[in-house]
């Protein structure tokens, strides 16, 4: 009996057991669950600031002479005689040449070509024995002391190109040189087919490395704001419809939509979406969406 009683006790000793940890199992297996770790991103930020930028834009032109006349013969008739070779400096009314007006059966005085201007002659195109008219230019005359740049700007920029504005010029013939001017004539109107105006600008000093016809690559500033929002441009992101950027705010990233006004190199205007002091993501933003946890580095 005393046998029987102990086996009982012992038999539910080891029931009891099961049965503990039957339910401590089943607690950690609900209580553990499957977790997934958040992905923190590393970042660096730049805040909104309140400065100036300065728009400027880049044109291809060419040196062109202040002055470019031609020079037409009086009379209609035979080239008998040029006086004068391309480059060479003349004065005004300087004989260039003689035309012979003769006709079969009749004798003139030899018609002289004058200089329109003085300058340097840049093209002679009349040669003795050729039959020339009053319609025909002989020589063309250019004023190279006095060199200028043109350049095309279509109509939305010509609209924001005044008198005045400065200019920076380089030169392929003249490579590592920087040259200054400014904007000093602006065409009243624009090329109804081509849509672009002439623009004209007048170097601060002359060079005799310069010449006419040289090609010129410039920047023009066209107008300066100040007191505007900036931030650099490659934190922002153009879409199809929306420009848009991400600021970290309480460690998370927050996509803002904004609206650029001008650019200048990596600065860009902010219109709205931003607030001055606002940390902008500038790098690592490539990774992110909005609301993902973020950490920033610098």
């Amino acid at each position: 009996m005393r046998y029987a009683t102990k086996k009982r006790l012992v038999k539910a000793a080891v029931l009891c057991l099961a049965l503990l940890c039957l339910v401590g199992c089943k607690k950690k297996e609900v209580s553990a669950g499957p977790q997934v770790e958040e992905i923190v991103y590393n970042v660096e930020v730049s805040p909104v600031e309140t400065g100036s930028i300065t728009e400027t834009h880049r044109f291809g032109g060419t040196i062109k002479a202040k002055s470019t006349v031609s020079a037409m013969p009086d009379a209609a008739g035979k080239i008998v005689e040029v006086l004068v070779t391309e480059g060479e400096v003349v004065r005004k009314d300087q004989v260039l040449a003689y035309i012979d007006p003769s006709r079969a059966g009749q004798t003139y005085n030899k018609s002289p070509v004058k200089a329109p201007i003085a300058g340097t002659v840049t093209s002679v195109t009349g040669k003795v024995g050729q039959q020339t008219s009053q319609a025909s230019a002989f020589a063309t005359v250019e004023t190279l002391d006095d060199l200028e740049l043109g350049f095309k700007a279509i109509e939305l920029y010509s609209a924001q190109i005044a008198v005045g504005n400065p200019v920076v010029a380089t030169f392929d013939a003249i490579p590592g040189e920087v040259f200054t001017g400014r904007v000093s004539k602006v065409s009243p109107t624009v090329n109804q087919t081509t849509r672009m105006a002439d623009i004209t600008v007048k170097l601060d000093k002359t060079d005799p490395r310069l010449k006419a016809g040289m090609y010129a690559r410039l920047s023009v500033q066209m107008q300066t704001k100040t007191g505007i929002l900036l931030v650099p441009y490659s934190a922002l992101t153009l879409a199809t419809n929306e420009t848009y950027c991400y600021i970290e705010e309480g460690g998370r990233a927050v996509r803002k939509v904004v609206s650029v006004g001008i650019r200048e190199g990596n600065e860009a205007e902010i219109v709205s979406g931003l607030s001055a002091g606002d940390r902008v993501i500038v790098k690592g933003q490539g990774f992110i969406s909005d609301g993902d946890a973020v950490r920033v580095l610098n």
